[in-house]
């Protein structure tokens, strides 16, 4: 009884450093997850506007040029 919860023990102490290590690591590289997230989904919607029907392209092209001047009004704020 005792080797078995000890061996639960162990195991689950290498479990929380992996998890603690991997959770310093993703946190150094949050923004730039972020703005890579951000960033692709901006090119898919810029994909999807291109396949889009020609009149309906105008209020879209507006929307994306509004999208495009919230993403760049303050590069040093995450959104």
């Amino acid at each position: 009884m005792f080797e078995v919860t000890g061996y639960y023990v162990f195991i689950l102490n290498i479990f929380i450093g992996v998890m603690g290590e991997i959770y310093v690591k993703e946190k150094e590289r949050a923004e730039a997850t972020f703005r890579m997230d951000r960033a692709r989904s901006c090119f898919q919607f810029l994909l999807r506007c291109r396949i889009l029907y020609i009149p309906l392209s105008i209020p879209f092209f507006l929307c994306q040029a509004l999208i495009m001047l919230g993403a760049y009004q303050s590069p040093e704020s995450p959104w």
